[in-house]
């Protein structure tokens, strides 16, 4: 099972890899919306949001129609893919 959160920007929907923490733990939807809005300014959050979105890789161009997207929990989706990685190099 991969693990990714699924970003849902006004630039887009886009999606963001496991991110691990150098405490060992890994970024959820929750960790990413509390990320973005506890930064004390509307500058700090709007900051922190865009790095998220540097860090992701665009999935569509449908776009949230909030200008503030960062600021809705509904924005930030947990999904979970099951694959298989093939362990055989010989192409």
């Amino acid at each position: 099972m991969a693990k990714i959160t699924i970003l849902k920007t006004n630039s887009g929907t886009r999606m963001l890899g496991a991110t691990q923490c150098s405490n060992g733990a890994f970024w959820d939807a929750e960790h990413c919306f509390t990320y973005c809005n506890n930064n004390g300014s509307a500058f700090l959050n709007e900051h922190q949001a865009s790095k998220l979105v540097a860090c992701s890789v665009e999935l569509g161009n449908d776009v949230s129609s909030e200008k503030e997207w960062w600021k809705n929990r509904n924005n930030f989706i947990d999904v979970e893919i099951d694959y298989e990685v093939s362990q055989d190099y010989r192409g």
